[in-house]
């Protein structure tokens, strides 16, 4: 891995965790569940690994970014492309029928 890999790594990161918090925070102005300590057990994580993930500190699984989406009501699959990855469901369903795979590529061309 190059340095701009990992430095557009880090940005990709930065940025997801930017748009989680700024969602929860919104979120959180009328609807206390979204404070970051209920939040984050709902999600079955620690406030620290919450507040790591929405600094960019550290990435999020392909689950965990779903799981949050979901609760913030933030399209998952947009967010898992920024972060580099496909939704779970997507991938089960692609490695069923592969050749979908050129479906997709056309889509995106």
């Amino acid at each position: 891995m190059t340095t701009t890999d990992i430095t557009a790594a880090a940005a990709s990161r930065l940025a997801v965790g930017t748009r989680i918090r700024d969602r929860r925070v919104e979120l959180a102005a009328t609807m206390p569940e979204f404070e970051a300590l209920p939040f984050a057990r709902r999600l079955g994580i620690t406030v620290g690994h919450l507040y790591h993930v929405e600094t960019g500190r550290v990435g999020v699984s392909a689950e965990l970014l779903e799981r949050i989406a979901s609760l913030l009501g933030l399209d998952a699959h947009r967010m898992l492309a920024a972060s580099g990855q496909i939704a779970p469901s997507l991938e089960r369903a692609l490695l069923r029928k592969p050749e979908r795979w050129a479906e997709i590529e056309r889509g995106l061309a």
